[in-house]
C-alpha cells in the first residue's frame, strides 16, 4: 500500500487501503486501521480531494478515540498534524506545536522524527525558512532502510525547500541532489 502511494499509484494505493480497512474492522487491529485511515486522508489531499482527505481524517481521530490504538501517541499525533497542515487546518497544527513545543523533544528515534519534519514544514508554511533550516540541521536519521532512508530523505528535501527560501539557491540544489542520491 505505502509502496504504491510513494510512486504515485494513487489509484491502486487507495484501492488497496480500502479492502484493508474493511478487512480490519473486522479483526480489530487499531494500529493498522488508524493507519490506514491516515493514508487514506495523504491520498485524497494528493488527489485534490480536501474534503475527502478531512473526512478520513475525522475516521483517524475517532478510531483512536474509540479504541486503544498501539501506537505511540504522540507519533499519532505529528501524523495528525502533518494531515491537518497539508489540509490547512493551522489552528489544530498550531495548538500542536505550541504543545510538542513545550515538552522540548530531542527528536531522536523514529517517532521523534515524525514530530521534527512536522515543525519545519509549518515554519515553510509561515514564512520562517531560518527556524526549519535550524531545527533540519539538529537531525540525524540514523539507519539506511525501511522509513528510517525515506526520513534521511525527506530532511534533505525539507532543507533544500528552506535554503531556497532564504535564497541559498545553490545550496539548495547540492540539497537536493544528496536527496536524489
Amino acid at each position: 500500500m505505502g509502496g504504491h502511494k510513494k510512486w504515485n499509484r494513487l489509484e491502486e494505493a487507495e484501492k488497496y487501503l480500502n479492502v484493508a480497512v474493511e478487512l480490519v474492522q473486522q479483526l480489530a487491529f487499531g494500529s493498522v486501521l488508524w493507519s490506514a485511515y491516515h493514508t487514506l486522508a495523504r491520498i485524497k489531499l494528493a488527489r485534490g480531494d480536501q474534503n475527502g482527505a478531512e473526512i478520513e481524517i475525522e475516521h483517524a481521530y475517532r478510531y483512536r478515540l474509540t479504541y486503544t490504538v498501539p501506537l505511540p501517541a504522540r507519533l499519532m499525533d505529528a501524523e495528525q498534524a502533518q494531515a491537518y497542515l497539508i489540509s490547512g487546518q493551522l489552528e489544530a497544527v498550531e495548538r500542536w506545536a505550541t504543545e510538542i513545543q513545550q515538552d522540548r523533544p530531542t527528536f531522536s528515534g523514529f517517532n521523534q522524527e515524525v514530530e521534527a519534519f512536522t515543525l519545519p514544514r509549518l515554519y515553510l508554511f509561515r514564512g520562517q525558512p531560518e527556524l526549519a533550516l535550524n531545527l533540519l540541521s539538529r537531525l540525524h536519521p540514523t539507519g539506511a532502510s525501511g522509513d528510517r532512508k525515506g526520513h534521511a530523505i525527506e530532511m534533505l528535501a525539507l532543507t533544500a525547500l528552506a535554503q531556497h527560501a532564504l535564497g541559498e539557491n545553490q545550496p539548495a540544489i547540492e540539497t537536493l541532489h544528496r536527496a536524489l542520491q
